[in-house]
């Protein structure tokens, strides 16, 4: 009985937020404010919002000055799109999926560890007051920083293994 209440604990995603995090994640990682290279105004710092209390939710820690960090993580927001999703009967977009991409960079003072780009998606449907659509918009860049922050954390989790693991 207790190995089935293990093994399903495992499977759902369960982690025991009680123990303490292993030394990897326990060193600090600084986080530069990501750049904004889209037209769209104020991406990287809804991107920046998020991004430090999910990598401290994940339990990093996170350093104020460089010199005090062994990882550091810099990026820039360069993707913003919206693609409509469903067409009024007059034609007009009524919904969109909203995409905002970022290219991170990884390092440790001496080299680059991981470089690469992720993306994160959000659905909204466009109300009929323009008002309320910059708001809709707005609720969703908040989701797609949201997602992209998630998958940040993901990847430095395993990259920071992977680099424990080296030294």
């Amino acid at each position: 009985m207790g190995l089935f209440l293990l093994l399903t604990l495992a499977g759902c995603g369960y982690r025991n937020l009680t123990a303490s995090p292993p030394f990897n994640m326990a060193r600090p990682i600084a986080v530069h404010f990501f750049e904004n290279a889209t037209f769209e105004p104020f991406l990287e710092k809804n991107l920046d919002r998020v991004l430090r209390p999910t990598l401290l939710g994940r339990g990093f820690q996170i350093a104020e000055a460089k010199n005090e960090a062994a990882i550091l993580l810099a990026g820039t927001v360069v993707r913003f799109g919206r693609t409509v999703t469903s067409l009024s009967l007059s034609g007009q977009g009524e919904a969109f999926r909203l995409n905002v991409g970022v290219h991170y960079t990884v390092t440790d003072h001496k080299k680059i560890i991981r470089e690469g780009e992720a993306d994160g998606f959000a659905d909204y449907i466009v109300p009929a007051d323009p008002l309320d659509d910059r708001a809709a918009q707005d609720r969703a860049i908040q989701e797609a920083a949201l997602q992209l922050s998630e998958k940040i954390a993901d990847m430095l989790e395993n990259q920071i293994d992977l680099f424990s693991r080296r030294n």
